[in-house]
């Protein structure tokens, strides 16, 4: 029986870098959990049904986070920066509200939430 060994591991920046330019195999490290797809598939019914919020770059985040689709370090990054433009901007106006939810309690859904947004900074480490 052949005798596989793994080989050795690079330093994580290094291993971010070479994924920001499509040649690294680190992506499968960033597998969103199973609170962040519940939430993402929760915005896409949200916007399914009520025709608005989140961008066409936020639909199709959402889209890959409903599906598990493993994260690269720079959409982690990208993921984060969402974050903290859009954190601030949380209105208790129709924030969450079943009924009427605001176009921008839906795009914080489409990109995983308050279970997004910790998952992503939880992580931070990895992909910084």
């Amino acid at each position: 029986m052949p005798h596989h060994r793994e080989g050795p591991r690079l330093p994580p920046a290094l291993a971010a870098a070479l994924d920001d330019l499509g040649i690294g195999g680190a992506a499968a490290q960033f597998v969103p959990p199973p609170d962040v797809t519940a939430t993402a598939a929760e915005g896409l019914a949200l916007r399914a049904r009520h025709g608005r919020g989140g961008t066409e770059v936020g639909l199709a985040r959402a889209q890959g986070l409903a599906a598990s689709r493993p994260l690269t370090a720079a959409e982690m990054r990208m993921m984060a920066g969402w974050f903290a433009r859009f954190g601030a901007q949380r209105r208790p106006a129709r924030w969450g509200d079943p009924d009427n939810p605001s176009t921008g309690y839906i795009a914080w859904m489409l990109w995983g939430g308050d279970a997004g947004r910790n998952w992503v900074e939880a992580r931070r480490a990895d992909w910084s």
